[in-house]
């Protein structure tokens, strides 16, 4: 709530069942993860993921609406139960969001200010077109 009062949102929230993770881009295009255990011990966690034939089938999860997380613990959910219907999609967004990547911000940079690019080594011709 607070980030998002600041103006700072995720660009995209994944349950992966073991955690649920928010995922930023900073200014630069360095990925942040904010994530949160969803057993509060990594053991339990560790042993999901080896077991789970939801994980086995599906590593990342599906993508969550925060503000319906939000909603939920308003309603009195607890974290549990919470994690439980945002794993099997009840908080997905409407439209699916596609697959979970960063936008690359570089190329763009580079182009407007060529001598960010200096020093750094060119591998199959120039950064931008």
């Amino acid at each position: 709530m607070r980030l998002r009062d600041q103006g700072i949102v995720p660009v995209f929230n994944l349950d992966h069942g073991m955690t649920m993770s928010m995922y930023y881009q900073d200014p630069d295009g360095n990925g942040v993860e904010i994530q949160v255990d969803n057993f509060g011990d990594w053991d339990a966690s560790t042993e999901w993921m080896w077991a789970s034939r939801e994980f086995s089938e599906d590593q990342l999860g599906p993508h969550f609406m925060p503000d319906k997380l939000v909603e939920a613990r308003a309603a009195g959910l607890d974290h549990a139960e919470i994690h439980r219907r945002a794993y099997a999609g009840e908080y997905a967004p409407a439209v699916d969001p596609g697959p979970p990547m960063f936008a690359d911000i570089w190329p763009a940079r580079v182009k407007a200010d060529p001598s960010l690019a200096d020093g750094l080594p060119m591998v199959d011709g120039p950064l931008v077109d």
